[in-house]
């Protein structure tokens, strides 16, 4: 799962303008330790939606920094932030129901059988 979610961030990467996406990275000492990609849904929307957001593990606090700092200096204009799915991970479940959401969707899981 993470090499294709590794790939996906790389193709957002290669058509970073194609898309019209928005980003920000914190780097300490040169290093890249955390970065986030985000897109609105379209023009005028007061929508973000955050894509892709990554951090160093060993750094406290590099996720709610990149995240609190990113959209403290380049999503003033949206009303809300659209955190996507957490895959089930409870630590970005924890992190996105502390920001008080709006409202969280129900998430389901179809499997087409095939016939014969």
């Amino acid at each position: 799962m993470l090499a294709r979610e590794k790939e996906a961030v790389l193709r957002m990467l290669d058509n970073f303008f194609t898309l019209g996406l928005i980003g920000g990275m914190i780097r300490i000492s040169g290093n890249l330790c955390a970065y986030t990609l985000a897109s609105s849904n379209y023009d005028g929307s007061d929508t973000v939606i955050i894509h892709a957001e990554k951090g160093l593990y060993d750094i406290n606090g590099i996720y709610p920094a990149i995240c609190s700092e990113f959209l403290k200096n380049s999503c003033g204009k949206y009303k809300f932030v659209n955190r996507e799915d957490d895959l089930g991970d409870e630590g970005l479940r924890q992190s996105k129901t502390s920001y008080s959401p709006v409202s969280l969707e129900d998430k389901y899981f179809a499997l087409l059988k095939n016939k014969g």
